[in-house]
C-alpha cells in the first residue's frame, strides 16, 4: 500500500517500540531509525520555505549521543556513532569567476558546513606552473605542490556557525590583487 505520510506513520511506530523496550538495549536500534528519518528531514530544510526542518539534525545528534551514554556497547550505539559523523562532518565548497577586476576587491561564493574559522592564502602562479597544477589530479599530489609556492597574501575569515548541521552560503572578499593568475587556497586548519 502507499500512503501520503508514510514517514509520519514510521516515525510513530519507531518511537511506539522504543518506549516500548526503553530500559533495554534494542530501543537503541529504534532511536537509531528515528535519528535517520530526522536527519534526512533535515536535508528538506530551505531558507525560505521549511524552517521546521532546520534543527531535525541538531535533534537527531542529541538521539545519537543519549544512545551512545546509556548503552554505549550496543549496535544502536554503533550505528548512532557513523549517523553521528555523518551530521558533523564539515564540507567546503568555493567559487569564483574565472577573472577578477585588477586592484579591486573580488568575491568568492563559499558554501560550508559545520566550519568556524576558513583560513586562505593566494599563491601568484607563472604560467607554467598553472599548466603544471592543472596537470595534477590527486589531491595529496596537489596540496604538495601548494605547499611548496609561496604565500602572496592570507587573511583568516569566520563564517557563521549556528551549529544546526546546515549547509549555508556566504560572499568573502578577496583582497585587492595586481594583475596576474593567482590561486586561492582555504583550509580550516594550518
Amino acid at each position: 500500500a502507499t500512503f501520503d505520510n508514510n514517514q509520519d506513520i514510521l516515525l510513530k511506530t519507531f518511537q511506539a517500540e522504543r518506549e516500548k523496550h526503553i530500559t533495554k538495549e534494542i530501543s537503541g536500534l529504534y532511536d537509531f531509525e528515528i535519528a535517520s528519518i530526522y536527519y534526512s528531514h533535515s536535508s528538506a530544510y530551505t531558507i525560505q520555505q521549511t524552517e521546521e526542518y532546520r534543527w531535525k539534525a541538531k535533534e537527531a545528534i542529541e538521539i545519537c549521543n543519549n544512545i551512545i551514554s546509556k548503552f554505549p556497547k550496543s549496535k544502536g550505539a554503533e550505528k548512532c556513532a557513523v549517523l553521528k559523523s555523518q551530521i558533523e562532518e564539515q564540507s567546503l565548497q568555493i567559487t569564483t569567476e574565472d577573472f577578477l577586476p585588477i586592484q579591486k576587491n573580488g568575491r568568492l561564493l563559499v558554501r560550508y558546513k559545520n566550519l568556524d574559522t576558513l583560513q586562505f592564502s593566494v599563491f601568484k602562479l607563472k604560467r607554467n606552473q598553472l599548466e603544471q597544477f592543472n596537470k595534477i589530479y590527486r589531491k595529496d599530489e596537489q596540496l604538495t605542490f601548494i605547499k611548496k609556492l609561496n604565500i602572496h597574501k592570507s587573511w583568516v575569515s569566520t563564517p557563521r556557525n549556528e551549529n544546526d548541521y546546515q549547509i549555508h552560503t556566504t560572499e568573502i572578499l578577496v583582497p585587492k590583487l595586481n594583475n596576474g593568475t593567482y590561486l586561492v587556497f582555504a583550509s580550516v586548519e594550518n
